[in-house]
């Protein structure tokens, strides 16, 4: 199967994060910028930007540490404090995945990382 992370618009205006099947879907048309999948009884709108889903995920252990990257914290497993990078990995090397950290979200970490 093949399942996407869509926005559902809820009857008090609020919107929600859920998954669909692809193969649900009757057909995909575009509103302004914005694609939008329609099903035999609803509609979904693609995410199109890293705030909306900031929006849809907080609580859930991500944090945007820096403009570009909304992290999940629950994977982060070393702080690199000079060069202010977080990593996913507890040994990392040249080839481990890493992010910057904007100064003012430095913060952030002491709740997460020891």
């Amino acid at each position: 199967m093949y399942p996407i992370t869509v926005i559902k618009m809820l009857e008090d205006g609020t919107s929600q994060l859920i998954t669909i099947e692809l193969s649900d879907v009757l057909y995909i048309c575009h509103e302004g910028s914005r694609l939008v999948y329609h099903t035999e009884n609803d509609s979904y709108y693609q995410v199109t930007s890293l705030q909306e889903f900031e929006q849809h995920l907080k609580g859930l252990s991500y944090e945007k540490l820096d403009r570009p990257y909304l992290v999940n914290m629950r994977k982060v497993k070393k702080f690199d404090k000079n060069r202010r990078i977080v990593y996913f990995t507890g040994q990392p090397d040249k080839n481990s995945k890493y992010v910057t950290v904007a100064s003012l979200k430095v913060h952030l970490l002491k709740s997460y990382i020891q």
